[in-house]
């Protein structure tokens, strides 16, 4: 590991899955949506000739990220 504290961009985006509507097919405890989040993190300054990092997250969890202040710093810590 380089130790580098690389200058990362984040975003996230909510979205919800509606289930199929067709009996055969959902159980009968299945719930009617599921709502997921999707992360990314970009690395935006990195070192020439070094590939710059590039996260993707889907989750079931709330990330509430967009309440935190601009540290990337605390983002990444709580993507780890």
């Amino acid at each position: 590991m380089s130790g580098r504290s690389p200058l990362v961009a984040t975003r996230e985006q909510e979205a919800e899955l509606r289930m199929l509507s067709r009996s055969d097919v959902r159980g009968k405890a299945d719930p009617a949506s599921l709502a997921l989040c999707f992360v990314e993190v970009v690395e935006e300054d990195s070192p020439p000739g070094t590939p710059a990092l590039h996260w993707r997250l889907l989750t079931t969890l709330p990330l509430g990220l967009a309440e935190l202040d601009d540290s990337p710093p605390r983002r990444l810590e709580l993507l780890r």
